[in-house]
Protein backbone atom coordinates (compact mmCIF):
# COMPACT_ATOMS: atom_id res chain seq x y z
CA UNK A 1 0.00 0.00 0.00
CA UNK A 2 1.24 3.48 -0.82
CA UNK A 3 -0.06 6.97 -0.29
CA UNK A 4 -1.54 8.25 -3.52
CA UNK A 5 -1.86 11.89 -2.52
CA UNK A 6 0.74 14.51 -1.78
CA UNK A 7 0.87 18.08 -0.48
CA UNK A 8 1.76 20.81 -2.97
CA UNK A 9 3.33 23.48 -0.75
CA UNK A 10 3.32 26.09 -3.51
CA UNK A 11 -0.42 25.97 -4.20
CA UNK A 12 -1.21 24.71 -0.66
CA UNK A 13 -3.43 21.92 -1.94
CA UNK A 14 -3.55 18.15 -1.72
CA UNK A 15 -3.10 16.37 -5.04
CA UNK A 16 -4.68 12.90 -5.41
CA UNK A 17 -3.38 10.23 -7.76
CA UNK A 18 -5.48 10.59 -10.96
CA UNK A 19 -7.51 13.22 -9.05
CA UNK A 20 -9.29 10.63 -6.91
CA UNK A 21 -6.88 8.10 -5.39
CA UNK A 22 -5.77 8.63 -1.80
CA UNK A 23 -4.23 5.15 -1.47
CA UNK A 24 -2.73 2.75 -3.99
CA UNK A 25 -3.08 -0.87 -2.91
CA UNK A 26 -1.53 -3.84 -4.72
CA UNK A 27 -0.92 -7.51 -4.18
CA UNK A 28 0.18 -10.17 -6.62
CA UNK A 29 -3.22 -10.39 -8.32
CA UNK A 30 -4.96 -7.03 -7.96
CA UNK A 31 -4.30 -3.31 -7.92
CA UNK A 32 -6.75 -0.74 -6.54
CA UNK A 33 -7.13 2.96 -5.84
CA UNK A 34 -8.98 3.96 -2.67
CA UNK A 35 -10.74 7.28 -2.11
CA UNK A 36 -11.03 7.94 1.63
CA UNK A 37 -13.73 10.30 2.93
CA UNK A 38 -16.45 10.68 5.53
CA UNK A 39 -19.51 8.42 5.21
CA UNK A 40 -21.70 11.42 4.45
CA UNK A 41 -19.52 12.42 1.47
CA UNK A 42 -19.33 9.01 -0.20
CA UNK A 43 -21.99 9.82 -2.79
CA UNK A 44 -20.28 13.05 -3.80
CA UNK A 45 -16.92 11.29 -4.12
CA UNK A 46 -18.43 8.50 -6.25
CA UNK A 47 -20.06 11.09 -8.51
CA UNK A 48 -16.72 12.91 -8.86
CA UNK A 49 -14.89 9.69 -9.78
CA UNK A 50 -17.47 8.78 -12.43
CA UNK A 51 -17.15 12.27 -13.94
CA UNK A 52 -13.40 11.81 -14.52
CA UNK A 53 -12.48 10.14 -17.85
CA UNK A 54 -9.40 8.52 -16.27
CA UNK A 55 -11.58 6.14 -14.22
CA UNK A 56 -12.57 4.29 -17.42
CA UNK A 57 -8.92 3.77 -18.31
CA UNK A 58 -8.16 2.56 -14.77
CA UNK A 59 -11.06 0.07 -14.72
CA UNK A 60 -10.46 -1.20 -18.27
CA UNK A 61 -6.81 -1.82 -17.36
CA UNK A 62 -7.88 -4.18 -14.59
CA UNK A 63 -7.63 -1.70 -11.72
CA UNK A 64 -10.27 -1.55 -9.02
CA UNK A 65 -11.75 1.53 -7.35
CA UNK A 66 -12.97 1.62 -3.75
CA UNK A 67 -14.54 4.43 -1.74
CA UNK A 68 -14.06 4.22 2.05
CA UNK A 69 -16.38 6.27 4.23
CA UNK A 70 -15.57 6.74 7.92
CA UNK A 71 -17.94 7.78 10.71
CA UNK A 72 -18.30 7.42 14.45
CA UNK A 73 -21.10 5.05 15.44
CA UNK A 74 -22.43 3.66 18.66
CA UNK A 75 -25.45 3.38 20.87
CA UNK A 76 -26.71 6.50 22.59
CA UNK A 77 -24.83 7.09 25.81
CA UNK A 78 -22.19 4.50 24.85
CA UNK A 79 -18.68 4.88 23.54
CA UNK A 80 -18.56 5.78 19.84
CA UNK A 81 -16.09 3.98 17.59
CA UNK A 82 -14.91 4.74 14.08
CA UNK A 83 -16.53 2.43 11.55
CA UNK A 84 -15.95 2.10 7.83
CA UNK A 85 -18.33 1.69 4.93
CA UNK A 86 -16.64 0.38 1.81
CA UNK A 87 -18.01 0.38 -1.71
CA UNK A 88 -16.37 -0.81 -4.89
CA UNK A 89 -17.20 1.02 -8.10
CA UNK A 90 -17.59 -1.72 -10.66
CA UNK A 91 -19.28 -0.40 -13.80
CA UNK A 92 -20.72 2.51 -15.68
CA UNK A 93 -23.59 3.08 -18.03
CA UNK A 94 -23.43 5.32 -21.10
CA UNK A 95 -23.83 8.47 -18.98
CA UNK A 96 -20.93 7.53 -16.73
CA UNK A 97 -23.10 6.93 -13.67
CA UNK A 98 -22.67 4.10 -11.22
CA UNK A 99 -24.34 0.90 -12.38
CA UNK A 100 -23.64 -1.07 -9.24
CA UNK A 101 -21.34 -1.14 -6.26
CA UNK A 102 -20.19 -4.08 -4.20
CA UNK A 103 -20.20 -3.88 -0.45
CA UNK A 104 -17.21 -5.10 1.54
CA UNK A 105 -18.96 -8.43 2.29
CA UNK A 106 -19.71 -8.97 -1.40
CA UNK A 107 -16.12 -8.13 -2.30
CA UNK A 108 -14.85 -10.70 0.21
CA UNK A 109 -17.32 -13.26 -1.17
CA UNK A 110 -16.12 -12.71 -4.76
CA UNK A 111 -12.49 -12.83 -3.64
CA UNK A 112 -13.04 -16.16 -1.86
CA UNK A 113 -14.74 -17.62 -4.94
CA UNK A 114 -11.86 -16.47 -7.17
CA UNK A 115 -9.31 -17.80 -4.67
CA UNK A 116 -10.99 -21.20 -4.56
CA UNK A 117 -11.29 -21.46 -8.36
CA UNK A 118 -7.65 -20.38 -8.80
CA UNK A 119 -6.53 -23.26 -6.54
CA UNK A 120 -8.08 -25.95 -8.73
Amino acid sequence: MARGEHWNSFSRTRIDLFNFGDLLVANGDHIALVQVTTAGNMGAREKKIWSLPVHRIWLSSGGRIFVHGWEKRGARGKRKTWTITERELVGTDTEGKMNSARTFAETIWHASINFETDKE
